[in-house]
């Protein structure tokens, strides 16, 4: 009788463990909505945000790089020039910018949600033509560092809101047919089929006083006939994807780019987390590069976090196609 009173309770205690690492706990995050906007080879991913007090504007939400590059006519009067200045490169683009303090806010989050007065980039002269085809002012970059240990130009201002909300962050129901997905700020979950993957640490620290980390984590990619395991970054700003020549110098290509109708296939150890056949037009750039990078693709098929209090990625295959965004996967 003892023995299945004890076996009932450590049900009961297993049960609650689980429900704990599946669900992050009450107050711990919030949701911030993420609009889709179709693009050339691929759709943006963007939110809505304002800096030093200046009006609500949008930007492009990536996740392969760090830092708000933001237009100077979003910024509001809560802003002060350090004098520094930085060049910034986004896909195709280069633009120099001068660095100056001003909070920013996330004014559609579910929990209102702002930091302090924390460097980001303003520039000047036209938009460019490719952030003005999708009507964003800028850039937000949020990866929690670069793909080196050194600290980056600008940190994300995710990891510069107030705790706990600089914990982590998740982006998760991006498809290329559906208008919206969910950016998760906060504690990240881990569910029944994540995956999760150790951060390596950085040489700095973030504001808070926690370690900071590299964005880029091991993951094993077939191209075709080739294999390679090696430093991958989850971007969501590259349409494509990049395969890095001398990472996997096998894979089959030609003029810049992984040949038309090779299958790739992405996993950590036994599990696939992508699975497509290249198309024209919409094959993965083949470039002399230090890192392999996902494209946004990588997030058709996966919602993608980063658990910066424990130091992992948290990857959990959601059954989308990464060609399409369908339910199927091959």
């Amino acid at each position: 009788m003892h023995r299945k009173r004890h076996n009932a309770v450590a049900v009961v205690v297993l049960m609650i463990a689980l429900v704990t690492v599946a669900c992050a706990p009450p107050g711990t995050a919030t949701t911030i909505p993420v609009r889709l906007v179709r693009l050339g080879a691929g759709p943006k991913t963007t939110v809505v945000i304002t800096a030093g007090g200046g009006a609500a504007v949008r930007v492009l939400l990536d996740t392969g790089s760090s830092g708000l590059v933001l237009h100077e006519s979003a910024f509001g009067p809560q802003r002060t020039s350090t004098g520094k200045t930085i060049t910034v490169t986004y896909v195709g683009l280069e633009i120099t910018a001068g660095v100056v303090r001003a909070p920013v806010a996330f004014p559609q989050a579910a929990t209102p949600l702002a930091t302090p007065a924390v460097e980001v980039a303003s520039f000047g002269g036209e938009l460019p033509p490719n952030l003005a085809a999708t009507g964003a002012s800028g850039i937000l970059g949020i990866a929690p560092g670069t793909a080196a240990a050194a600290r980056p130009a600008l940190l994300s201002p995710l990891v510069q809101l107030p705790a706990p909300f600089s914990g982590g962050f998740a982006l998760d129901g991006v498809r290329p047919d559906r208008p919206e997905a969910t950016l998760t700020v906060g504690a990240v979950a881990v569910r029944p089929g994540s995956v999760t993957i150790p951060l390596t640490r950085a040489d700095f620290g973030y504001p808070g006083g926690s370690p900071g980390y590299r964005k880029t984590f091991p993951l094993c990619w077939t191209i075709g006939p080739a294999e390679a395991c090696g430093p991958t970054s989850a971007d969501t700003g590259a349409p494509r994807g990049i395969v890095a020549s001398g990472l996997v110098p096998d894979a089959p290509h030609a003029n810049g780019y992984v040949t038309t109708a090779t299958p790739i296939t992405i996993r950590s150890g036994a599990t696939t987390l992508c699975a497509f056949e290249t198309s024209p037009g919409d094959s993965p750039r083949f470039l002399d590069h230090p890192v392999l990078n996902t494209g946004i693709r990588f997030f058709f098929a996966n919602a993608v976090g980063y658990d910066l209090v424990r130091g992992l990625v948290v990857i959990t295959p959601n059954g989308g196609d990464p060609v399409s965004g369908s339910g199927r996967q091959l």
